[in-house]
């Protein structure tokens, strides 16, 4: 995290870290081993990013379904309806967050990474795999220290994408 402004945001560092934790599956355990090294503003900028992300991947009612399944939070709870009703305003969900008590912060939490997870895969396996056109940084090969690398050497990282990995690992 960063803090610009007074403010705190997630970096590129985070950014990469993120798509690790979800590229082979979600790793709950390391997010939340991250969530809990974090002070109460960082974990709230964590926790609207995650949301933000999982949009931007989009998401649709069987994403919504999965992420409460495979994370356990029940369909009732009444806290992820109210996100979800927020759609994309991330500063309404930040704003939000931060009222709720720590149990229900941590349920919210635990919801945001599985939805994010399982929206960000599904464009990943489901589009970007077979999309040899996919333009997104982050579905560059984030697992392999070369590539991570190359990504926070390169000022115009974000003009990469997946067909630049194989230069960078010699298989050109």
């Amino acid at each position: 995290m960063i803090k610009r402004d007074g403010f705190y945001e997630v970096d590129l560092n985070d950014e990469i870290l993120m798509n690790q934790l979800i590229r082979n599956g979600i790793d709950y355990a390391q997010f939340l081993n991250w969530y809990n090294k974090l002070n109460f503003e960082e974990q709230s900028v964590l926790v609207s990013a995650l949301f933000e992300f999982a949009y931007q991947s989009g998401i649709n009612e069987s994403i919504i379904n999965d992420a409460f399944e495979k994370s356990g939070v029940l369909k009732s709870e009444h806290l992820i309806p109210v996100v979800l009703d927020f759609g994309a305003d991330i500063d309404a969900i930040e704003e939000w967050y931060i009222q709720l008590s720590p149990d229900e912060r941590s349920v919210v939490f635990k919801y945001s990474v599985f939805l994010f997870g399982i929206a960000e895969n599904n464009v990943y396996l489901n589009k970007c795999s077979k999309d040899e056109n996919c333009n997104h940084w982050w579905h560059r090969d984030l697992l392999d220290d070369k590539v991570v690398n190359s990504i926070l050497t390169n000022p115009e990282y974000f003009l990469t994408s997946r067909k630049d990995d194989l230069e960078i690992k010699g298989e050109v």
